[in-house]
């Protein structure tokens, strides 16, 4: 019953293979109770006629799959339509589910935005500081640039932040010598014009 139930996963082309198979060999075959083969004219062809059908279905359905994935990839670039990326002022976009998502080459603290921009910053599920004191990653380049001066307290508004929009945190075990509070990862607080420090500016820390 295993071995039927792994077969109904698989593609119908490899079903229409396996079934095909059998169907050619039926008439020709017979086993017995000690699962001992034998051969033997056939009483019927109509099985394995049914069986050389269902072959060629499987071979047709396996030519199709190859060459919908050839001209899929011949298409796309990295899994994306390239047809359906645009380029302007150096910047190149596209539409994902009716969101347009833009890419710019640079560094997020050299990024100038306008009017309400949400700046998404990756951090840890601690949100603690060693993220926002290392200036070689995203958030603590940005931070450091943003909040020079501030960022004691950009750590500790980011902290209850979490504890006021994610709930309390959990004690986990963060290394093998050290436990920290989790907020759990995956989860964003969203700060609006955190500290002053950018009026324009909508600052977001994502675990």
């Amino acid at each position: 019953m295993n071995a039927f139930g792994a077969l109904f996963k698989q593609r119908y082309w490899v079903i229409a293979l396996v079934a095909g198979v059998v169907l050619v060999a039926l008439p020709f075959v017979t086993v017995d109770k000690d699962n001992h083969f034998a051969t033997h004219p056939p009483t019927s062809l109509l099985p394995a006629w049914a069986g050389i059908g269902l072959l060629l279905l499987s071979a047709g359905g396996f030519g199709f799959t190859v060459w919908s994935k050839h001209e899929l990839n011949r298409n796309t670039a990295a899994g994306l339509d390239l047809t359906r990326v645009n380029e302007h002022n150096g910047a190149m976009s596209t539409t994902v589910g009716g969101c347009e998502v833009r890419v710019v080459e640079g560094r997020v603290e050299d990024y100038a935005t306008e009017g309400e921009t949400a700046v998404v910053l990756p951090c840890n599920e601690y949100f603690d500081d060693r993220c926002a004191g290392d200036t070689k990653s995203a958030l603590g380049a940005y931070v450091n640039r943003v909040f020079d001066g501030q960022v004691g307290s950009f750590i500790s508004l980011v902290k209850d932040e979490c504890k006021n929009k994610l709930g309390p945190g959990t004690m986990q075990q963060k290394t093998g010598e050290e436990s920290a509070e989790s907020f759990g990862a995956g989860r964003c607080p969203l700060l609006r014009r955190p500290l002053g420090a950018c009026p324009n500016k909508t600052a977001s820390s994502q675990a």
